[in-house]
């Protein structure tokens, strides 16, 4: 599966949905790619979403993954109203939590996709009622 196939922007709900399920991210041209996959789907929206991202059985480089967290947090600045990710590794999970502490990000991080739509229905229903 080629990486740009990761991404789908649901209009209807207006969140952007991306795999990374069986993805070794270990290249900072992978974390390039990505950042550029990203600019060319938010961009032409014109507004910030949430995204929901899966990270089953995704293993990121340690040598790489600064790099990855700072991504994730510039996209999550420009493009983001929340981010809500899952995996079945508690390692994915711990790690992913940590490097969000570390840049200061909000760590929601779920078991299950059902978990992280839950979440950012929850999320929604939040912010129309501050809106």
């Amino acid at each position: 599966m080629d990486l740009k196939s990761r991404f789908n922007f649901d209009a209807e709900k207006d969140i952007l949905f991306i795999d990374f399920s069986d993805l070794e991210i270990s290249s900072l041209e992978q974390v390039q790619e990505i950042k550029g996959i990203v600019d060319g789907m938010m961009k032409p929206i014109g507004h910030k979403v949430y995204s929901i991202v899966n990270y089953d059985n995704c293993t990121i480089d340690v040598k790489i993954k600064d790099e990855y967290m700072q991504l994730i947090k510039e996209n999550q600045e420009q493009y983001s109203l929340g981010t809500v990710r899952y995996s079945n590794k508690t390692f994915t999970r711990t790690s992913l939590r940590l490097g969000a502490v570390k840049e200061k990000m909000d760590s929601l991080i779920y078991n299950s996709k059902e978990e992280a739509i839950a979440m950012v229905e929850r999320l929604t229903k939040e912010n129309r009622k501050s809106g």
